[in-house]
């Protein structure tokens, strides 16, 4: 069974941390998180080994997690 070498570290982010009690500071937050997460989602894509990237929970890509993202961030 074959693996894929890691590119970088790992990176986690815990999004309930530290999001305090008031809705629009939680939404301004989590938008902040998903951006971020878009545009970390839209490097990897160019890189040739990390096309092939699949989560483990879910099943998507790095296509699939890009078009979910992009679809949130319409609204």
């Amino acid at each position: 069974m074959g693996g894929i070498a890691v590119l970088s570290d790992m990176v986690t982010v815990d999004v309930k941390k530290g999001l305090g009690l008031e809705p629009l500071v939680m939404v301004n937050k989590l938008a902040d998180y998903a951006r971020w997460l878009y545009r970390s989602i839209e490097a990897l894509k160019t890189q040739p080994r990390a096309v092939s990237i699949v989560d483990n929970s879910s099943g998507y890509t790095l296509n699939d997690l890009s078009y979910q993202l992009s679809q949130i961030q319409q609204y």
